[in-house]
């Protein structure tokens, strides 16, 4: 279970980071377009994720995944 919860409050993490990026200059820009646009369109899914990945956390005691 601790695994789980770091894998899902990790996920969350990278995710959210994605979202208040910057978007660097042409080359870069294409390939980070990439995951930041599914970032983008599951970001209430990955407040959820974050939040269980906590909650998992929490409860097995954790306290990094929190």
């Amino acid at each position: 279970m601790i695994v789980l919860a770091y894998l899902l409050s990790g996920l969350s993490l990278l995710m959210g980071v994605l979202l208040i990026m910057p978007q660097p200059k042409f080359p870069a820009s294409f390939w980070l377009l990439i995951p930041k646009l599914p970032a983008g369109a599951f970001s209430p899914y990955w407040a959820v994720i974050g939040a269980l990945g906590a909650l998992i956390g929490a409860i097995s005691t954790a306290y990094l995944a929190v």
